[in-house]
């Protein structure tokens, strides 16, 4: 029994919707001792901090609630660089994804993403938003999808869907003017942002079947006013797109 006046040394159980509590499958381990070693390996590093200890409580072998999530960083560690480089550079992201519900998080990084591209800052900034938001997305999209959280058709939407909203906020009418020198950009007219007679067409697999997958690239069309387009008059803009 703990003293009185004291906190339980038991965590609190993590909500039924969380992603940590949602995974349910994790791949088979190829060589257990070595993959187990890495991820104790990093806990020693992390323990310190107060998402080490949070981390530790949740996935450590011999926890009660580390199970399958467990399993699922071990699988990682083994066999996915990139994503176990994502893990171990931001202890405190990797945490905050495995207690939110994944639906919800997912929707609140596409909102940060389009905020990101409607924002009234230089583009070195948009641009570091947009490959922060993509890292986490990843991480996020992955988790879920190899713990049997999403099925494939939800992972393939959410690639997609990251996608658009990246494309949308790179090319924002807020962004435009921006641009470096010597780069074509749309001329400001004064008129609301969907008037700016600049749109992007999209096809293939980022068309309406919503099926992206990780190695996918992006088919974009773009259609543009020419009257409306502002390019150095070095290189029209249209006669680049005729050479190409």
């Amino acid at each position: 029994m703990a003293a009185p006046g004291k906190r339980s040394a038991k965590p609190a159980a993590l909500p039924a919707s969380s992603l940590a509590a949602a995974i349910v499958a994790a791949p088979k381990l190829v060589t257990p001792k070595a993959a187990r070693a890495r991820v104790d390996e990093w806990f020693t590093e992390i323990a310190p901090s107060e998402a080490g200890k949070a981390l530790a409580k949740l996935l450590q072998p011999g926890r009660a609630r580390a199970g399958k999530p467990a399993g699922l960083v071990a699988a990682i560690a083994e066999a996915s660089p990139y994503l176990w480089d994502l893990i171990r550079a931001e202890p405190d992201r990797f945490l905050a994804l495995l207690e939110a519900d994944p639906e919800t998080r997912f929707a609140a990084l596409i909102a940060e993403v389009t905020r990101a591209g409607l924002a009234q800052t230089d583009e070195a900034t948009v641009m570091r938003a947009l490959r922060r938001a993509k890292a986490e997305a990843a991480l996020l999209i992955a988790l879920a999808d190899i713990g049997g959280v999403w099925p494939l058709a939800r992972v393939t939407r959410a690639l997609t869907e990251f996608a658009d909203a990246a494309v949308g906020a790179s090319g924002a009418p807020s962004a435009a003017g921006r641009r470096r020198p010597g780069q074509a950009r749309v001329a400001q007219s004064g008129k609301a942002p969907n008037r700016t007679r600049l749109c992007r067409a999209r096809h293939g697999q980022d068309g309406r079947a919503h099926e992206l997958n990780y190695s996918s690239d992006i088919d974009l069309i773009v259609l543009y006013d020419e009257n409306a387009l502002a390019a150095p008059r070095r290189r029209g803009a249209g006669r680049a797109v005729r050479a190409a």
